[in-house]
């Protein structure tokens, strides 16, 4: 858990979850999910916080994993539209 300070945009929240993950050393293809309320600097398509997140598993050799966030997100987006979140 890390406190944001100033803005939320997308690059915001992406250079901190970037950060924590990278301080804490742990390997970027072991992200599964991504759960969002919906909100646009979340999810927005050209520089939210999913949108960066793929793009930083585009840089990655790991295609499995690219593949498994990218079906897991679309799941999210899927269920938080039919449970009215989105």
């Amino acid at each position: 858990m890390e406190s944001l300070k100033g803005t939320t945009r997308g690059e915001d929240l992406y250079g901190s979850v970037s950060g924590v993950i990278e301080r804490l050393k742990l390997p970027w293809c072991k992200l599964a999910n991504v759960t969002t309320d919906g909100s646009p600097n979340l999810t927005g398509k050209k520089v939210g916080l999913l949108k960066r997140i793929q793009d930083k598993f585009d840089t990655l050799e790991s295609l499995s994993g690219l593949s498994l966030f990218r079906a897991l997100s679309k799941l999210d987006s899927v269920l938080g539209t039919a449970m009215g979140y989105i």
